[in-house]
Order: structure tokens, then C-alpha cells, then sequence
């Protein structure tokens, strides 16, 4: 068994050094069955791949930019399908778009579909609850200089409510001005607005909770 072992983590020379010796060594055996080990396989394929754009050109693309490569519940590492609709998810936003995608989990960055079984949070439950008695709060335009709360996170305010810049900017994806909605009952709940790709939702920051 040909199998590339990972003893510390690659760096992208590393990874694209790995991947040019197991194609060498499979070049030389030409005719023999070759197993690799697919989990570190995999990894190295992942650090090769380019960086996702800022800018989103697909819907698959900004979907994964809500995706949460580290988040320990193995699902929302994925682009989520399921009956026509993908979703990008970390907790903290969603980001949906419609897709031909078949159903299943897929790569962020790489699109490639997974054979993880892990299971999906309820998203839906979410987006309904974010439309219940929400109404616009009026355009957001980008040109406004985020806030710094303690040193620490970028926020926009939206009159009561705050949201992280870097979240909103990720939806907007370039655009100067979009129209965003909220039950206003409650600065704690959440933001969801439209972006030419796509549906977003985004839970606001309480503020006065960032040390």
C-alpha cells in the first residue's frame, strides 16, 4: 500500500510536493493496483485547491462562504443540499441558494461531493423563524466604516441591532447596498436580507458582551 503519512501539518509547498510523488510513484506502477490512504489524501487535495474568491461569481460559492471549516459539528464544515436547496451554515448565519445540485454534502471549496453522513442542523426551523414579523430596516450601504467594540470584533450597527462586519460584507459580496429585514421586537433577532446569488440570514452581536 503506497500511503502518504501526515506526522505535522503541510504546508501548501508541502502538500503540493506530496501529491507530485504519488503521481511519479504511480507512474513507475503502471499496472499494479495502488491503495492510498484517503483521509491524508484528502487533506492534501483540500491545500492545493485556490483560495475561495472574496467576490462570489457562483451561488455554490457564496453559499460556502458561510460554511465553518473548523466547527466541530462535522456537518456545517459542508455545503448542505437537500431537494433542490444548498446551504452554507456556522452557527451564527446561513447563507441558501437554489441548486441541481443531488442531495448530499458537499466541499466548500473543492465542490466535490462527500460521503460524510453527518447529520444537518435544522436550518429551515431558523429561516422560519427570522422571516416570522420581520419588516425592512432600510438599505445598509458598505461605504460606512464599521465600528471596533473593545479592540476585538467589526460590527455595523443597524439602528438597535449589531451585526459583524465581516459576516454582512461576505453576503453582500461586493454589492454597495441591500435591503435588510428583522423583527424589530427584539435587537437580538435576527438579520436576513437578498443578495444577487442568494438568501441570508445573519444573528446579530450583543455588543455589550464582547470583552
Amino acid at each position: 500500500m503506497l500511503k502518504l503519512t501526515q506526522s505535522k501539518a503541510f504546508s501548501k509547498k508541502d502538500a503540493n510536493a506530496a501529491l507530485l510523488e504519488l503521481m511519479n510513484k504511480a507512474d513507475e506502477r503502471i499496472g499494479e493496483s495502488i491503495e492510498v490512504d484517503y483521509a491524508t489524501l484528502e487533506r492534501l487535495f483540500k491545500m492545493t485547491l485556490p483560495a475561495q474568491p472574496k467576490i462570489a461569481k457562483t451561488a455554490f460559492d457564496w453559499v460556502a462562504k458561510a460554511c465553518n471549516k473548523g466547527n466541530l459539528r462535522v456537518g456545517l464544515q459542508y455545503v448542505y443540499v437537500n431537494d433542490g436547496t444548498m446551504y452554507g451554515c456556522d452557527g451564527n448565519r446561513v447563507h441558501w441558494a437554489n441548486t441541481d445540485l443531488a442531495d448530499g454534502l458537499y466541499d466548500p471549496k473543492s465542490g466535490v461531493l462527500s460521503d460524510s453522513t453527518d447529520k444537518y442542523p435544522d436550518v429551515q426551523r431558523v429561516i422560519d423563524s427570522a422571516f416570522k414579523g420581520s419588516s425592512p430596516l432600510g438599505d445598509t450601504v458598505m461605504s460606512e466604516t464599521p465600528t471596533i467594540v473593545n479592540g476585538r470584533i467589526s460590527v455595523y450597527p443597524i439602528g438597535e441591532l449589531h451585526v459583524q462586519a465581516s459576516f454582512l460584507d461576505a453576503a453582500m459580496n461586493g454589492a454597495e447596498a441591500v435591503e435588510l429585514n428583522s423583527n424589530t421586537a427584539s435587537k437580538f433577532n435576527p438579520v436576513w436580507g437578498n443578495s444577487e446569488h442568494g438568501t441570508f440570514i445573519i444573528m446579530p452581536i450583543d455588543i455589550s458582551k464582547v470583552k
